[in-house]
């Protein structure tokens, strides 16, 4: 069986680290990206089968890469997660723009593998 190929967007290295190493043991393949623009492309590059976002990031945010998802109308299921200030605002608005899972910062491995197991059971439903 293939793995599946998640990509991860964030701006901290650190944050993208724990969060490999996280989906890599539970059996996941990873792609990272510092950026928006850098998910975009790697999205049309890569296909993978879902894409965990950081909605904090300069430059192109995650607010901007799920309405450009719209717009390119690519399909992948997306995990969003914040721990910025009025995160509760910018998850609700992941949300309306196609997140299939928010989760607000800190939150636990268990959490992002149960989201990440939902978002692609149903994909495949």
């Amino acid at each position: 069986m293939e793995l599946r190929r998640i990509l991860i967007a964030d701006d901290e290295a650190d944050v993208r680290n724990t969060l490999r190493r996280i989906l890599e043991r539970a059996g996941y393949e990873v792609i990272e990206t510092e950026d928006g623009r850098q998910a975009l492309r790697a999205l049309e590059l890569r296909a993978p089968d879902l894409l965990v976002i950081d909605l904090a990031m300069p430059g192109m945010d995650g607010i901007q890469v799920l309405r450009e998802l719209r717009l390119r109308r690519i399909q992948v299921p997306v995990i969003a997660y914040s721990g910025a200030p009025a995160s509760d605002v910018t998850l609700d608005s992941a949300r309306l723009l196609g997140a299939v899972a928010v989760l607000g910062k800190p939150f636990e491995p268990a959490q992002l593998l149960g989201a990440i197991a939902g978002a692609l059971d149903h994909e495949h439903a």
